[in-house]
């Protein structure tokens, strides 16, 4: 995050809108901080509650998101 905010300062990222520039302030240092104690198990419960038939993966770590990734490329019926 703070990475981020110096690389992109004043500026949009690639991968936000052109009109969102990069900030850094307390606020969202404070929803960064928290996040996992606050938001994330709400987060949880309600996917926990999502419909029977629909699957929830949880990536937890750029290694398990190359791996999904790389499972998905080698065997489409994944993405059904």
């Amino acid at each position: 995050m703070i990475k981020r905010r110096f690389m992109y300062a004043g500026q949009s990222r690639p991968d936000m809108a052109s009109d969102c520039p990069e900030r850094l302030n307390w606020e969202f240092l404070k929803y960064v901080w928290s996040y996992s104690i606050n938001r994330r198990p709400e987060i949880i419960k309600k996917l926990s509650q999502v419909t029977p038939n629909l699957q929830v993966i949880i990536l937890r770590n750029p290694t398990e998101v190359r791996d999904f990734l790389q499972n998905i490329s080698h065997n489409p019926d994944l993405t059904n």
